[in-house]
């Protein structure tokens, strides 16, 4: 199966009715397909690790401000679970952009980890977020697994086949730096990794790069240099980054009030809240409230 043929078949699964821009929740592990009919402006994504293949269109993502275009036939891989900034930059009725997710299951990638002799020759230096070429393996991996979503028997049978397989070649494409860091459970990568979920765990207790850096078991200057490497931000930046991206969700999703959202995530300043808020959405939170 070529990236045509894969255009196609992804296109048969997204209703005519589809909101523009929601994801197609596909009946298997962890795999959508997203379709928009018009640009998108930037907005937040936080999905956990997973992998985009870009079917039809563009997208450009931010990564510490700093811009990645990825467009037909290539893939995105983000390792860490960290909110990134994307917009649709290609997209219209005529030629929709269409890409398929899936997240990435790691014990998947710990089991073939231990069965293949090595991930990659000559890895850059491993970051979050790599950028990977058109693979037609691992296109046609992805073609045989969709096919499998009207036969609930062969998927049921031939499903967590195809699935390691599509890690594989993850594993063996570029992207494979950063998974291999990931799955050594003293890298700097999983350090970051684990880094990343105390950040969450406390959005609301003061959070200093010291205590940080002890939870996991590394100096100050060193975790402060692999966080900024790993997710583009310094662990302050990023911990802020959260705290108002919790609190988005809590006002426009759950219909909390400001004050109250601003608290939940370890705000004492409301006034301080709606300024950095309005600083990094561009509207105030009683806006995004109404």
């Amino acid at each position: 199966m070529d990236l045509t043929q894969l255009k196609d078949l992804a296109a048969r699964h997204v209703p005519t009715d589809q909101p523009d821009g929601a994801a197609v929740v596909l009946p298997m592990d962890g795999i959508f397909i997203v379709r928009h009919l018009t640009p998108a402006p930037f907005q937040s994504l936080s999905i956990g690790p997973f992998a985009s293949l870009i079917l039809q269109g563009q997208k450009e993502v931010r990564l510490d401000d700093k811009p990645m275009v990825f467009s037909e036939g290539q893939t995105s891989v983000l390792g860490h679970d960290i909110p990134i900034e994307y917009c649709i930059a290609q997209g219209s009725p005529e030629k929709p952009f269409l890409a398929i997710l899936f997240q990435l299951n790691f014990e998947i990638l710990h089991r073939l980890k231990g069965r293949i002799d090595a991930l990659s020759d000559g890895e850059e230096t491993a970051t979050s977020l790599r950028r990977v070429e058109e693979d037609t393996a691992l296109i046609g991996a992805l073609g045989r697994y969709i096919e499998l979503i009207d036969n609930p028997v062969e998927r049921e049978i031939l499903g967590p086949a195809i699935l390691e397989e599509m890690h594989l070649r993850l594993l063996q494409s570029h992207s494979a730096g950063i998974l291999r860091e990931l799955l050594s459970q003293n890298s700097h990568a999983s350090k970051i990794a684990q880094s990343i979920e105390f950040i969450r765990s406390n959005l609301k207790e003061p959070l200093s790069v010291d205590a940080i850096a002890t939870t996991v078991g590394m100096g100050k200057s060193a975790f402060y240099e692999h966080f900024h490497q790993f997710t583009g931000k310094s662990p302050m930046s990023f911990a802020k980054m959260l705290r108002l991206q919790e609190a988005r969700h809590q006002i426009t999703a759950l219909q909390k009030p400001v004050s109250a959202a601003a608290f939940a995530v370890g705000y004492a300043s409301a006034s301080q809240f709606s300024r950095d808020y309005k600083q990094h959405f561009g509207v105030s939170p009683s806006v995004d409230q109404q």
